[in-house]
């Protein structure tokens, strides 16, 4: 997660010509640059890198890009939960004005899901969540290969407890915090389909469970 400019100024939405997709602000991009240099010096090397089509998530994955030399994969199946409070109307999101102002979009990767909802409930954005998780572990993870997800608080709390049941409250990750789960590598389950099931046979929760070491200091 990033620090977004309407955390830091309240009046910024009443004059915005995108109150819905605000930016990061000054602090937020040195948070995620600083992300992205923690990142550089894992062990567990990033092969493709998954970002929420929203402005603030696309800010943070081009700094992370930047650092490890890696394309950015859109996709729309990591958006904000389309809560009925908290947006006027659906943002556009346009993918053809995404890849014009950010140039490590990789624009041959087309997106697992498609928007349909607006707005939408807790229980459909939690299983567009599930959709898309188990879909890119399941296409774009081999042995030994790793993938980053960039997206919006919902998601980074809600796929961690569903992996984890006995999270508790001071586990809930912070801004520009780094939540690494470790596959498991065994085969799946043969005849499961359920998210719960499949997906926490492929990970177990690591100790470096929502580390924000590397921002003390920015935060």
């Amino acid at each position: 997660m990033e620090k977004e400019l309407t955390w830091s100024i309240k009046t910024w939405e009443k004059t915005a010509a995108e109150p819905d997709d605000p930016p990061l602000t000054e602090r937020g991009i040195l948070q995620a640059r600083k992300t992205g240099q923690k990142l550089r010096t894992e062990p567990h090397k990033i092969e493709h890198i998954f970002c929420s089509p929203f402005l603030r998530c696309l800010q943070t994955a081009t700094e992370i890009a930047e650092e490890l030399d890696l394309q950015i994969k859109v996709e729309y199946g990591l958006s904000e939960w389309f809560k009925k409070s908290w947006f006027t109307k659906m943002p556009a999101l346009d993918l053809n004005v995404i890849q014009s102002a950010f140039s490590r979009v990789d624009k041959s990767y087309k997106s697992f899901y498609e928007l349909k909802n607006f707005p939408e409930s807790l229980t459909e954005c939690c299983l567009r969540f599930e959709k898309t998780t188990l879909n890119l572990i399941t296409n774009f993870m081999e042995k030994d290969k790793n993938i980053l997800l960039v997206s919006h608080g919902v998601a980074m709390e809600y796929v961690p407890a569903r992996l984890n049941p006995n999270l508790t409250l001071q586990d809930i990750p912070s801004f520009c915090c780094i939540t690494r789960l470790d596959r498991r590598f065994t085969p799946p389950p043969p005849s499961s389909s359920s998210f719960v099931t499949s997906l926490s046979y492929f990970w177990k929760q690591s100790e470096l469970f929502a580390s924000d070491e590397h921002l003390i200091g920015y935060l």
